[in-house]
């Protein structure tokens, strides 16, 4: 948190105890990781059932052809593809 003393940060727990107006949303919150979890995760078993694999392997898929790749996704309006790719689009810049 820019800006903000060590000692003045609180934790999330805290926060939501402070702000009980938001615990509904942070609720919500999680049912949406869940669920994005899970149907990243059925995506992914898909995808190396049919044979792709090396997503995290720049020499096997490039970093490009994930962008072209979450491109045709949505252009589809495979939002769940879209959500898969973007997450390893993500990961493979974090790791770059």
């Amino acid at each position: 948190m820019d800006g903000i003393d060590k000692d003045d940060q609180i934790t999330y727990e805290q926060f939501l105890r402070e702000n009980q107006n938001l615990v509904y949303d942070a609720v919500i919150d999680r049912v949406l990781v869940a669920e994005t979890q899970q149907r990243i995760s059925e995506e992914l078993q898909k995808g190396l059932m049919k044979g792709r694999q090396g997503w995290w392997n720049p020499t096997v898929c490039t970093l490009e052809y994930l962008k072209s790749m979450r491109y045709d996704a949505q252009a589809r309006e495979d939002e769940t593809s879209a959500l898969a790719l973007s997450a390893m689009i993500v990961q493979r810049e974090r790791t770059a």
